[in-house]
């Protein structure tokens, strides 16, 4: 069994947190938080940090971790290098995002079709970056 771990970009420091999700509703406003530390709160009855996070950004852990030993997240921007003739992925190496898509994660090929079966692939790709904190990423990701 993987584990279930999120993340997302904090909306006051502008950088990724890791943790459980929270989404709430209160008079009419929706909130989405990361939770960092579930188990020393409910154990211990304190307040641990809640940390209000842009909604849009969350990802989700695939339990893939890549040939480095990073942990892919949906939203990455990865570098996949294939060691042997692979038709869809060219021996250079191709740029892309991992995503979650009928019911796997999986990865965006340049014509918008989605390669299912991440895990597959997990020591040959290597995490780049991610497509919310760095601009470059996404120009890159972009072909621009």
């Amino acid at each position: 069994m993987r584990d279930i771990k999120f993340r997302a970009l904090d909306k006051t420091n502008k950088c990724m947190v890791y943790g459980d999700l929270l989404r709430a509703e209160c008079n009419g406003n929706d909130y989405t938080y990361i939770c960092q530390n579930p188990c020393i709160s409910m154990m211990y009855d304190i307040d641990t940090s809640f940390i209000e996070v842009d909604e849009c950004t969350v990802g989700q852990y695939t339990g893939i971790k890549d040939k480095n030993g990073v942990e892919v997240y949906d939203g990455d921007i990865i570098k996949m290098v294939i060691e042997y003739e692979c038709s869809a992925i060219p021996k250079k190496g191709m740029i892309t995002e991992v995503c979650f898509k009928n019911g796997s994660f999986g990865f965006s090929y340049s014509d918008n079709s989605f390669g299912n079966r991440l895990n597959d692939y997990g020591r040959t790709i290597v995490v780049i970056g991610n497509k919310h904190e760095k601009n470059y990423l996404k120009d890159i990701f972009k072909g621009k």
